[in-house]
């Protein structure tokens, strides 16, 4: 009894721990490819109401070169109006 809910402790850090890396591998991908820092862009998505989580937004930073320009632009023109 006792070591299965070592066990189940165990297993749940375990998994709190690759999500926690997995998150910093996704941000950091998503920093390098950007010319955006990546709290910018967060935010800029939410205002705008896109739906995209870190790893689809990845995923697309890496694989669409035209999106990622274009996804750019679009940040950097919305905050170069805001100041």
């Amino acid at each position: 009894m006792f070591y299965q809910v070592k066990k189940e402790l165990l297993n749940t850090k375990t998994r709190k721990l690759k999500k926690r890396y997995l998150r910093k591998k996704f941000i950091s991908r998503i920093g390098f490819v950007s010319g955006v820092r990546y709290n910018l862009l967060i935010r800029f998505l939410f205002s705008n109401r896109f739906i995209l989580n870190r790893k689809i937004l990845m995923q697309v930073r890496v694989e669409e070169c035209f999106t990622t320009f274009s996804l750019e632009n679009w940040v950097k023109c919305h905050y170069k109006n805001l100041f």
